[in-house]
């Protein structure tokens, strides 16, 4: 720009020069160190002029050409920067009526110009100074209108922009008519200047920097960095990519630990970091890429584990965990050590279908108490602490949608705790992947299972599952004869650290205190949880009851009860509840009482009581018996077929007519008899096809009638199947009004019907059948001649 002055004006403003040279100096000074220090950052700055390299000419100058429309765009009201950080999305810097402002004045610069006016330097040197800052952005061919490029071109705008007032305040009527519309354009102008100010204010400094720059500028960062420093006397853990900001720059020296959550020495830093007693807090990630930077909650594990969770502290992107360490923080206890291998794969129907190398492995397992457990590494509990578990795993063909599932059951196999952790959290959608999901990969899974106060003591035994979340199917292991879980190891349950208050453990049907107390000399009966309000014959009636031991251990001259009882008096049902050993005096306990139903007893509603050796009745409810009866046995078949059904069915046989005549449009009278080999979450559909006579025909193509249902008339659903039962499956598909009298077959299957994938089928000598369709030794035969 001083070059391109007349020489009288360089001459007057050659003194400034070394002025505005030693503060161009002292403004980029800073930058040039940093440059010299990081020769490759300055490198990839350079690297940036992208409208310079790749393509032929033609692809030159189109490049130049759009990018030089996008960077007008920006002064004309047109294009807004890309990069959230610069600005708000989309909107250009110069709204509509400045941007006008601008164009005017070009075309003021350029017609001054023209007229070689008395102005004519300072409209050159306007627009040489804008086209020339421009420049930068334009070669870069990145992001553009990038403003930061474009911030030594804004002085310019903005003068231009002032150009069409200056000229019309120089060139003003001078009769009172024009004048006084002259005024009232300026008036107007002014006003919606200030409108247009306004907005945009607002837009900037509430819209912008409350919702958008937060993330841009790193404010949450900030937020964690002032909380470490208002706790230092406690740790503030802040799981972190490789590639995180760091807050050194402006809380140095705070109470603050940066982890990588995959660190293989994060015990070890953990230990050596904490305060013993003190705080420890640990910021997890709600939103961003920063989600991925402990997936697996690898450190809030740790500090559940060796803490009490206090109330958490929310932020815009992230929330603060505090915990409440012990006195002596066991974070690198080595824990109880289980070694075991075992694959998890495909079995059954899809063994032949699976790979050489099993999908998962289960490579070792670490487990022991939490706090406030003395020591991590006990395999005793207490009742109301959790117990933890690290999952080891090598997997060899990573799946997203597989989860581990853990859990701690008591000797009757019922359920004490559980604990649900993807395997792979890494590869779910949002994530940033911390980890190549590649084969051979080796990783974690962490696990608390927190048992209930109320737990009575006795052995538990600590499970693992693998699980398909899209299907609900397990992974089952491999060489467990069927199973699908596998146990790992056993702990023991000890009475609770201190007894807890009534009130936090009373169940909702609670006992009144004076017959509580006085209807057992063996336990005081606290109450039980709500009675369900109906069952089905054949399934059992369960009831959580709520006890409290005695707070002294009876004399041996004392008599007492061993036992309760559940009793339906009206049905003459009875079981026996023994009570536990082992609780400590005054002990709260819970107990699952459990009273079979049988299968022929009648559909009516019945009192449901509790009763102790000493004859007291304590009433808890009443129970409806209904739904359909369980089938124990089958009836008689009249043609025997045996068929499996993947792992969930066996057919028995059909029940029909003999012969099997029906009428065109009538329904087939077919009753399929079933016999359930296991639950089933899914839900299944059961078809019936009937077949034209040609065994030259695909099933397809001989496709006759079908009926897809739920088995029973629907009254049979495969999430309500019990083990064990026979299921009387009446068919009710309608042969054709327009079916030509001759033989017809009939075939039967079954599919998913969430996937609509078929289950496979095999035969009685173990062979799976075609398309997984049994067709069934009954002939049927459609006739037009009457009853």
């Amino acid at each position: 720009l001083f070059l391109a002055l007349p020489a009288a004006p360089r001459t007057r403003l050659r003194p400034t020069l070394p002025i505005a040279l030693g503060a161009f100096g002292a403004t980029v000074l800073p930058l040039m160190l940093y440059f010299v220090a990081n020769p490759a950052a300055a490198m990839s700055r350079i690297s940036t002029v992208g409208g310079l390299t790749g393509g032929g000419p033609r692809e030159l100058v189109s490049t130049l050409v759009r990018e030089s429309a996008l960077v007008a765009g920006a002064f004309t009201g047109f294009t807004g920067d890309p990069l959230l950080r610069h600005n708000i999305p989309g909107r250009a810097p110069f709204t509509p009526i400045p941007a006008l402002l601008v164009g005017l004045g070009v075309a003021v610069a350029g017609w001054t110009i023209l007229r070689r006016g008395r102005t004519t330097r300072g409209a050159w040197t306007l627009l040489l100074w804008l086209a020339l800052l421009c420049v930068p952005a334009i070669l870069a061919a990145e992001d553009n209108p990038h403003f930061t490029r474009l911030f030594g071109a804004l002085p310019a705008a903005l003068l231009l922009a002032g150009y069409p007032p200056a000229w019309f305040i120089a060139n003003r009527p001078r009769r009172p008519g024009q004048v006084q519309t002259a005024w009232m354009g300026g008036a107007t102008l002014a006003f919606l200047l200030l409108v247009d100010g306004l907005l945009s204010g607002r837009a900037y400094f509430d819209d912008w920097a409350k919702r958008d720059l937060y993330p841009w500028y790193q404010g949450d960062y900030w937020e964690i960095g002032e909380f470490a420093t208002a706790h230092g006397d406690g740790l503030t853990v802040v799981p972190v990519l490789d590639d995180a900001y760091s807050l050194e720059y402006a809380f140095p020296q705070n109470a603050r630990l940066d982890v990588r959550a995959a660190d293989p020495a994060l015990e070890t830093q953990l230990q050596s970091h904490m305060v013993p007693g003190g705080l420890l807090a640990v910021a997890l990630w709600d939103e961003g890429v920063e989600k991925a930077a402990d997936a697996r909650g690898t450190v809030t594990f740790y500090a559940a584990r060796e803490g009490a969770e206090l109330e958490p502290v929310a932020y815009r992107r992230n929330t603060l965990h505090p915990y409440q360490l012990g006195d002596t923080p066991q974070f690198t206890a080595p824990g109880q050590s289980v070694a075991v291998v075992q694959d998890f794969g495909p079995s059954g129907a899809l063994a032949s279908s699976a790979p050489t190398v099993p999908p998962v492995t289960l490579a070792g397992v670490r487990w022991g108490s939490a706090f406030p457990n003395a020591d991590r590494s006990a395999a005793d509990l207490a009742a109301g602490t959790a117990l933890w578990a690290i999952l080891t795993w090598d997997v060899h063909a990573p799946n997203p949608a597989l989860r581990v599932a853990t859990e701690l059951v008591d000797g009757d196999g019922r359920q004490i705790a559980p604990s649900d952790e993807w395997l792979w959290p890494e590869m779910l959608p949002g994530m940033l992947p911390v980890a190549d999901p590649t084969a051979g990969n080796r990783v974690n899974t962490y696990h608390l299972l927190q048992v209930p106060v109320t737990q009575p003591p006795g052995p538990a035994t600590l499970r693992v599952k693998l699980y398909d979340d899209t299907t609900l199917q397990p992974l089952p292991p491999i060489g467990q004869d069927g199973k699908v879980t596998v146990d790992l190891a056993t702990a023991t349950i000890v009475p609770p650290l201190s007894t807890p208050q009534i009130a936090d453990v009373m169940p909702s049907n609670a006992v009144a205190g004076e017959q509580a107390a006085a209807f057992s000399s063996a336990v005081t009966i606290l109450g039980s949880d709500s009675l369900p309000a109906t069952l089905e014959p054949g399934s059992t009636l369960v009831v959580r009851l709520l006890l409290q031991m005695p707070a002294m251990t009876p004399s041996p001259s004392s008599p007492t009860e061993t036992a309760l009882t559940l009793a339906m008096p009206d049905a003459d049902l009875v079981a026996a509840i023994p009570l536990p050993t082992g609780s400590a005096p005054g002990q709260i306990i819970h107990l699952f009482a459990r009273l079979p139903i049988p299968p022929t007893l009648s559909p009516v509603r019945y009192p449901v009581a509790l009763g102790a050796g000493s004859g007291r009745i304590l009433p808890l409810g009443e129970v409806l018996i209904d739904g359909r009866p369980y089938l124990a046995e089958a009836p008689a078949i009249a043609y025997p077929v045996v068929a499996q059904v993947a792992d969930h069915l066996t057919l028995l046989g059909v029940d029909s007519p003999v012969p099997l005549e029906v009428r065109p449009g009538e329904p087939l009278p077919v009753t399929l008899v079933w016999q359930v080999e296991q639950s089933e979450p899914r839900n299944l559909i059961r078809f019936v096809h009937v077949l034209k006579d040609d065994p030259t025909l695909t099933s397809q193509d001989a496709l006759v009638a079908q009926e897809d249902t739920t088995p029973c008339r629907g009254t049979c659903p495969s999430r309500g199947w019990r083990r064990g039962e026979v299921l009387l499956d009446e068919a009710g598909v309608l042969m054709p009004a327009d079916a030509p009298p001759g033989d017809y077959r009939l075939a039967v299957g079954w599919y998913d019907a969430a996937t609509g994938t078929r289950l496979p089928i095999h035969d009685a000598a173990g062979q799976r059948l075609p398309d997984d369709l049994l067709v069934l030794p009954l002939p049927v035969v459609v006739t037009t001649e009457g009853p």
